[in-house]
Formats: C-alpha cells, structure tokens, sequence
C-alpha cells in the first residue's frame, strides 16, 4: 500500500435525488480479485460498462461516471418514470436511487493513551509513519500549520490530483487531492477540494495533524506522521450525494491508502444487505484497508445507528466525553466516564452489534478551514465525526508500528483492547473507550470481534463461535471468563477457563446463550485476560427480547428548523425499551400549532419506521407524535 434485484433502497427515503440512479451490474469489482489481477479485471468490466451504457442510452437515459473497483456500478442520468426500465438491461443486478449523506488535541489524545503509545514506538517521528489515511469529507485546508511536514519523503507513483486545480493543493503530507464537481452537479460545492466548510478539516487533523502549538497549547493528531488523502466527496453545505462518496471509496482504494475515514452517513439505515456504500466498505476491508465510520449524531434517541455505521466489516465509532470542557475559555473538570448525549445507539439493522467502540468527540479543539475566516485556525466542536478520525489515525499509528498483520486483525486491537465505560449499554458504547496504548500490546485477536446473538422472543437458544488468534511467535495463555450486566442470564462458554495457544495458533470457543422467561436486554462481554502482560481484552455480546410494548419515538434525519411553507420530510421509529423497533406500531401526528401534516407512512422493508412530511409556518410549530400509548412533542422553528 502507501509504504513504497431490488430497485430502491430501503434507505432511499433519506432525500432522494431526482433523476439519479446507482445501478451495479453482475461482475465482480477488481477488489475481489488479487492485485496481479486487477489490471486485467478492470478492463473486462470496462467491456460490461459499455454494453450496459449503450443499454442505458437506449432508455432515454445517460452515464454520469462509473466505478470498478469496491463496486462494479455505473452513475446514471434518466427520467424517474423510466428508471424502472434499468432493471431489464441484461448483467443489471441493482438499481438504487441516489441519495444524499452529511456529515456528522489535547486531552482528546491522553484519554485515549494516544501519548503513552507514541512513546513506546520510540517518540512521536514513527507515530503513522508511511501509512495513509484518506479522508472523504469537505476537502481539507491543506495549508494549514497543522499539516506542514517538510519532512515527509515523496513516495514513488505520488502525488496525485484530480485537476490542475487540485495539483495546487498537494503538499507533502496531503498527496492525493480529488474532488468531484462535475458528478456533484451542486452549485455549492465549489470547483476544487478547498475545504468551504470546515468539516473535512476538523476531522483531518484529529487523525493526523502534526504536533504544534495552538492558542490553548500543543495539539496533535493521533497519527502525525501519516500522510494524507484529501477526497471532497461532501459541499460546501456538509452534504453530498451518495454516487460521489461511492466513487470517493473507489479512488481511495484505487489509490492505495491504508486506512479510510468517513465521518458521514445517513440516519435512516436500512437492511445492510441493500445499501451499495456498506457492501463497497466491506469488500474494501476484505482487501485490506482499515476502514472507520461514524455511529451518528442522532442520541440519545435508540435505534438510531447511520449507514454506513452498519457495515460489518467497518470500526464504527461513537462518541465518548473529554475529562474537560472548554466552553467558558477556560478548562473545567467533567466526568470523562460517560457517553455523549449526541452519540447514536443501537440497536442497529443487520447481524453485527453496533457501535464497535467509541472516542472522545465532545469538547473536541481542533483544526479549522482558514477559507470562512483567514484569522480563525482553529475551533472547538463535537460530533462522532471527531471520534471517528481519532481512531482512524489510531490505526494509522498501530499499523506503522505492528507491520504485516491483516485490516481485520487490525481491527480487533483497536475495538477488542477499548476501555469499557462503565454503566454504558452494550448498544451504546460496543466494547468502550479507545485505547491506542493497549492495542500496541495486545497480543490475541478475536474473529468476530463482538457477538449479536439477535433480536427474539422470551424462549431463545443461540450458539455463536469465536476463534482467538495468537498474534505472538510464542505461546500464550489466556484466562477466559464471562462478565454480565445486571445479574442477568448470561452465555456459558465452551472453553478450557485457562486456554493455551500455541505461537502464531488459534482456537475456537463457543458461547451459547438459552433462556425462557427472556425479558428486556441481555449484554456484557467474554475476558479474556493474558498471561505476557496481564492485559483484557473484551469481546462484547447482546441479546434482546421483543416486546409489543412501545417506550420510545425516535427521530430520524430530523432538523428543527424547517423553511416556512416548505414540506420537510424525515423519518421516525417506535421502538421497546430495549431500543427494538415495535414492526406492528402505528403511528399518528397531530399539528398542535403551527404548521401542517401532510402525511405519515409505514415504510416497507424498514420494520418501525414511519415517513412523515410537515409544512411549518413561520414561527413556533408544535407537533405531538402518538403510538402504543405514548406520546412525543416535537418542535420546529419556520424561518
């Protein structure tokens, strides 16, 4: 790397863009094959493209761009009422409208022993050392201090740019800068990768700022010395369409970076098996890149996980308190121990158990783009968006210093080694708290790295297998155990209590988890505490037990400001008191005052969840949502 048939997404409700379709065609991307063999793959799916875009243009419609790396799909420009019609175009196996997605260090680092790992790779000059991490947001202010590294050797085959525009924002730590205004298509996007928004920026420099003073002190990112990649796949407006961001994955992994990070995503996360961006993610990590998202900004609310936060294969990231606040000017003490209010929760569609970790992301002081305000550096902001880039450089970090190991072993140090937060629900936290100093020395790695055994009823039987990994070239004995929440039913483990691995051995274990009378959540983690150093590790479990009783109405995609006599539309979910989305629950909104209901609906293929579309009047607007016997007044602001 950087060292030398369904037509419609379920998801799709998330502001659909007209006339835009994402259609994926039968052969399989170059991912999927080795790398001698990609040249080669890439030119047989160029044959594929071009008898489906003479197919396409027959229907009356156009190719905008296509892709053939992490998905072998075309960009298509056709009339909504003939987009149906893509479906028959033989090799076609998906068609999805396309949608839009947003974009959701002092202390930082020592909270998650970010200083303590650098110091034992010898000092900060190896902290990412020849490992890239691209960055897909806004565009990055590539000119800022935090980013200046004279340093850095130029590596063969770089830089790289996607316009002479964009030549003159490579520098030697960002060396590959892309933007795609001429598949945006958006007024407001701008017509390079400069960062207009600020967003791309403050999530660069949280992976990988290099150590410099700041008006508050010195700051940094996890990893200093990684080089960077700047893809502007969201406007100016912290928004973009989908199609870009798939196509921002694919240049990213065409390009060769080692770790991806896309602080973005959409509330509204459908079945994963049908959202192109999370099987693009998945088959980039089988390839080998370490690929980090966001949970989402959508807490406390439950249920609440973006895609693509549900892919499998990812490190999503949510967020977690700073030890201080510096909103008055001036440091004040705060419980570190807590998840943020603002952090998404499972949980989440699909068979992983979601978040995999978090990182602090609240009380975040970070770069800034200079492009809104010349005399402005630097800011202090929240959102998962900062946790997620945190670990990302974290894993830029561990990569440079434990060479040679796979994405998904990679990934296990980083979620399995995390600090729990204690009192904080499975669903909410994953396995807890970065912690970049204990993955260093972890020396197991566990496949998968949690265990969902489900969503049930009262009576369940589930038996879930988990292989533990020696990383070491000598044997290490693990002391296994069970630690549940609250006293209740917890899994049995099939497994010697004091289990021996061989060097460079594995073992399988096996949990299962039987119960009747089953009511609410079920959670808590298999310890696994070994023998070279006394470290835990942690492999989170959860199971949940239906109710029909409704507890919670989460909202989805919602904003509380509304334009006066425009209809806004987003979504809602009845869940239980376990966060499980109530699949029979209907829902009723009534104006109070204000503006208007201009209709609910049931969404088909999304259990729970509503679509619901108002029109507020100008001023004050009050809404009361109503199911199974609860209620939830909900407030927006027309402008």
């Amino acid at each position: 790397m950087l060292k030398t048939l369904l037509l419609f997404s379920a998801t799709a409700i998330a502001q659909p863009i007209p006339g835009r379709y994402i259609v994926e065609l039968s052969g399989e991307p170059a991912v999927t094959v080795r790398t001698s063999e990609r040249q080669s793959r890439r030119a047989a799916i160029q044959t594929e493209q071009r008898a489906a875009e003479r197919a396409v243009t027959l229907r009356g419609g156009s190719v905008l761009i296509t892709m053939d790396t992490t998905l072998n799909a075309l960009v298509v420009l056709i009339p909504d009422s003939r987009a149906a019609e893509l479906r028959n175009i033989p090799g076609v196996t998906r068609v999805e409208q396309d949608r839009m997605y947003w974009a959701k260090l002092d202390r930082v680092l020592t909270l998650s022993n970010v200083p303590q790992a650098w110091e034992k790779l010898g000092g900060v000059s190896k902290a990412g050392l020849g490992v890239g991490v691209a960055i897909l947001d806004t565009g990055i202010d590539t000119g800022h201090p935090g980013f200046k590294d004279d340093s850095l050797i130029e590596l063969a085959g770089y830089p790289r740019a996607s316009s002479a525009a964009n030549e003159k924002l490579v520098t030697r730590k960002v060396i590959v800068v892309r933007s795609y205004e001429d598949l945006a298509k958006d007024e407001g996007y701008g017509t390079d990768a400069a960062d207009n928004n600020g967003h791309g920026t403050n999530a660069a420099c949280a992976s990988a700022c290099i150590v410099h003073e700041t008006n508050i002190g010195v700051i940094a990112g996890a990893a200093p010395k990684a080089y960077l990649g700047a893809y502007k796949v969201l406007g100016d407006n912290g928004g973009g369409p989908n199609s870009v961001i798939l196509k921002g994955i694919d240049d990213a992994v065409k390009d060769g970076f080692d770790v991806l990070n896309l602080s973005l995503g959409e509330d509204i996360a459908g079945d994963p098996v049908h959202d192109a961006q999370v099987r693009a993610l998945n088959l980039a990590a089988d390839a080998g890149i370490i690929i980090v998202v966001a949970a989402g900004n959508a807490g406390p609310d439950e249920n609440t996980m973006n895609s693509p936060g549900t892919a499998e294969k990812v490190i999503t990231v949510g967020s977690s308190s700073s030890d201080r606040s510096l909103e008055s000017g001036k440091p004040e003490p705060i419980d570190p121990a807590r998840l943020s209010g603002f952090s998404s929760r499972g949980p989440n569609p699909g068979n992983a158990l979601k978040p995999d970790m978090t990182a602090v992301g609240d009380n975040f002081f970070t770069a800034t783009t200079r492009r809104k305000d010349p005399e402005k550096f630097y800011t202090l902001t929240q959102g998962t968006s900062f946790a997620t880039p945190t670990v990302a450089g974290a894993a830029a970090t561990l990569k440079a210093a434990r060479p040679g190991l796979t994405s998904a072993t990679y990934r296990s140090l980083l979620i399995n080694s995390s600090s729990d937060i204690k009192q904080a629900p499975i669903r909410h936290q994953g396995a807890g708290r970065l912690d970049l100093s204990a993955a260093l020395d972890t020396p197991i790695a566990f496949a998968p790295t949690s265990v969902k055994f489900g969503t049930g009823g009262a009576e369940a039987t589930y038996i879930r297998e988990i292989t533990v990994s020696n990383l070491l070239k000598e044997p290490v004995t693990v002391d296994l155990s069970i630690r549940g929440y609250e006293g209740k039913t917890s899994p049995t483990l099939d497994a010697p209590a004091k289990l021996e691995l061989p060097a460079e051995g594995s073992a399988k274990v096996t949990l299962k988890f039987s119960g009747e009378g089953l009511a609410g959540e079920y959670q808590g983690y298999l310890i696994a505490k070994n023998s070279k150093n006394g470290l835990e590790s942690r492999v989170p479990y959860w199971y949940g037990a239906r109710s029909s009783v409704a507890k919670a109405i989460t909202l989805l995609d919602f904003k509380s400001e509304g334009e006066e006599g425009k209809a806004m539309t987003f979504g809602c979910r009845v869940v239980d008191a376990s966060g499980i989305e109530i699949v029979d629950a209907r829902l009723t909104v009534t104006s109070m005052s204000g503006g208007k209901v201009v209709g609910v609906e049931a969404q088909t293929g999304n259990p729970g969840v509503f679509l619901v579309e108002l029109t507020p009047a100008k001023g004050d607007n009050v809404f009361q949502f109503s199911a199974g016997g609860i209620t939830r007044t909900v407030e927006i602001t027309g402008k």
